[in-house]
């Protein structure tokens, strides 16, 4: 039983080596060649196959090797069913289970993602996630292309993805969504990607799908002890759909045009999520929201979508520090009390799509000097679907501060009918401003460029 301590204290020494990808297992190497103990009580072997056909002696305590899945594991006599990751079964009775730090969560490679390109990981995405459901702890991708040939959901799927679009999502009867939230309002998700983590979904699909569908809600208790405690995220992770990369090897190849019917990552119905450092390519939808609040996106990049970002019936977001280059429409946003500060869109057909109340923009560059592009406006303010003049709802209290806006000669604004009051200040405007309706409105103050607002909107120009 020694030589077991000295294992524990080892590990809690070095808390953070599971996930290092072999840092720090020379030291481990070290520490046990030098006390004696490592290869006389055969205590090492090379991988998670042969730790579950390792007879085992008097040893208590076995190291598997393995840079990717292994780490150490003891013996215990719980009856624990096996889930291939953290426990696995003894040949000599028992089971082993895997000893790591908690606080740092687990790697999805201990379920046997192998990150290659070509390998099929949605089995070990499952499992994997599963776990971390059951136990509140955080998942970790390591850097590679895990290639899944299905959907990946995460807690329960309430909805199929064309309901997501629509007027709303719509309630499963097999599901009991409500006590499945509950259940998850003490347990935060959380899913942390590494350098060049990609999550790649190499699968057809007749009906929109998305590659991942997060359906939990994080806040479902009126009492909770602090909001940083409760929020789910998903950082530093790439989403890329069919046809981005050439299935023999993780080479990455542009496609130039949409996936069949993807979405990378559905939301449904959820409060404080973070979507930071991620990365969306050649997808239909980059990123559907639907019923989001206090949420935020940030550091993130859309490339080669239809769509990059689309909410629907989600207010009190943040937007920030994000990028899109050659999707059709950058942003589509159906909500309320929206703020998006740094914004970057260059070569795409459309940068915004804004219909709600309360929208502030601060810091916005929107460039597209391509003239092959249809002449649809950078920004479009109020329903551009065809429906505002039937729509109840109206579009207003938009400000816009700080703003470059060129188009190489086509239309840069267009306000809809149900749009009223946009305020832009302090910009750099040039091209045509489109209004629809006498009561559009648009003030103006410290905004230079050729701009040229066509239509019956009220101006103020107090420039």
């Amino acid at each position: 039983m020694g030589f077991f301590y000295l294992l524990e204290a080892v590990v809690y020494l070095n808390g953070d080596f599971m996930f290092a990808r072999g840092k720090y297992w020379f030291i481990i190497f070290i520490i046990l060649i030098s006390s004696g103990t490592l290869f006389s009580q055969q205590t090492v072997v090379d991988n998670l196959e042969q730790l579950t056909n390792f007879e085992t002696n008097n040893s208590t305590v076995v190291f598997v090797s393995d840079a990717e899945s292994g780490g150490l594991f003891y013996v215990s006599k719980a009856n624990i069913q096996p889930d291939y990751g953290i426990v696995f079964p003894r040949k000599n009775g028992g089971i082993w289970v895997r000893h790591f730090n908690k606080a740092l969560g687990v790697n999805v490679a201990w379920w046997g993602a192998k990150g290659d390109g070509y390998s099929d990981d949605i089995e070990a995405f499952d499992r994997a996630t599963k776990y971390c459901l059951d136990h509140n702890l955080i998942l970790n991708l390591p850097s590679g292309v895990f290639r899944i040939s299905k959907q990946w959901v995460i807690g329960a799927k309430a909805t199929n993805e064309t309901t997501l679009l629509n007027n709303g999502y719509s309630i499963s009867g097999t599901i009991n969504i409500k006590a499945h939230e509950m259940a998850r309002a003490l347990s935060p998700f959380i899913v942390r990607g590494s350098t060049n983590t990609c999550i790649y979904g190499d699968f057809d699909t007749d009906s929109l799908t998305a590659i991942v569908y997060y359906g939990i809600k994080s806040n479902g208790l009126p009492k909770q002890k602090s909001n940083a405690h409760y929020t789910h995220e998903f950082s530093n992770i790439g989403f890329y759909g069919k046809g981005f990369f050439d299935g023999i090897k993780p080479k990455i190849q542009i496609t130039k045009k949409k996936s069949n019917k993807q979405i990378g990552l559905a939301l449904v119905y959820g409060t404080n999520i973070k979507i930071t450092g991620c990365t969306f390519n050649s997808l239909e939808y980059g990123m559907v929201a639907n019923t989001i609040y206090f949420s935020s996106i940030t550091n993130s990049h859309f490339e080669n979508c239809f769509t990059g970002i689309h909410t629907l019936f989600s207010n009190s977001n943040l937007i920030q520090n994000v990028s899109g280059f050659y999707n059709k429409v950058f942003i589509n946003i159906r909500g309320s009390q929206i703020v998006i500060n740094n914004m970057n869109s260059e070569y795409c057909e459309t940068a915004l799509i804004f219909s709600g109340i309360n929208l502030v923009l601060n810091g916005v560059y929107c460039e597209n000097h391509n003239l092959n592009l249809p002449n649809n406006s950078q920004l479009i303010f109020g329903r551009s679907d065809g429906n505002s003049k039937s729509s109840k709802s109206l579009t207003t209290g938009v400000v816009i501060n700080g703003m470059t806006l060129t188009a190489g000669g086509r239309d840069v604004i267009m306000l809809a009918d149900d749009m009223r009051t946009l305020n832009i200040n302090g910009s750099n405007i040039n091209g045509k401003i489109i209004t629809r309706n006498k009561a559009n409105k648009i003030i103006l103050s410290n905004t230079i460029g050729g701009l040229n607002v066509i239509g019956p909107a009220q101006i103020i120009d107090q420039r």
